[in-house]
């Protein structure tokens, strides 16, 4: 797949723009400036997801078990019928099919789509309105594999990974302390 937005890895990393490639890949996807995907792209429902959940696809596609989880939980929450949304579809539909991001080292388009009046983003984000450049010359990579490092970056900055590692973090150190407490009686205040 081929976005206009440069993902939030590119705008904040020194191998994009430093590295002076044309893009780079990713698994995560890149929303602006990409049309809903038709049914026939994917499973909207995600109905493999269950049993894809069961298998372990997650294991193989994410190093992170704080990743694992975050998807985990989306995905749980997409086939409960709990978020109205397609870019989540899509993102499953690609690492259904091993498939990847291309992404510019220059942002191309500029999401409009956040505020009150929005059908799913109505508060503003880092991603939103950011200004856009003109691509003068195209310059490939050598080669086309999985950027792991702007994955995990986008991850922790886009998803909130950093954040949800801290407090998954704090909540196994409580839960240790918890254990080895058993069978005393702990108040906390």
């Amino acid at each position: 797949m081929m976005s206009g937005s440069w993902g939030l890895a590119a705008a904040t990393s020194n191998w994009v723009g430093r590295g002076r490639i044309a893009a780079t890949t990713s698994q995560n996807i890149r929303i602006p400036g990409v049309g809903r995907p038709g049914k026939e792209r994917g499973d909207e429902n995600i109905v493999a997801w269950p049993e894809l959940k069961r298998a372990g696809i997650l294991n193989w596609l994410c190093d992170d078990p704080c990743e694992r989880r975050y998807w985990t939980n989306i995905f749980d929450q997409l086939v409960e019928g709990r978020i109205n949304t397609w870019d989540y579809q899509w993102l499953f539909a690609m690492w259904c099919q091993n498939g990847l991001s291309v992404v510019p080292s220059e942002n191309l388009v500029s999401n409009i789509g956040f505020g009150p009046d929005a059908t799913h983003t109505r508060s503003d984000n880092l991603m939103a309105r950011l200004p856009t450049k003109d691509v003068w010359e195209i310059r490939h990579p050598s080669f086309v594999v999985r950027h792991k490092e702007a994955d995990k970056y986008e991850f922790d900055y886009a998803f909130g990974g950093r954040k949800l590692r801290g407090v998954y973090g704090a909540l196994r150190v409580i839960r240790r302390f918890l254990r080895s407490k058993q069978g005393s009686c702990v108040l906390l205040m």
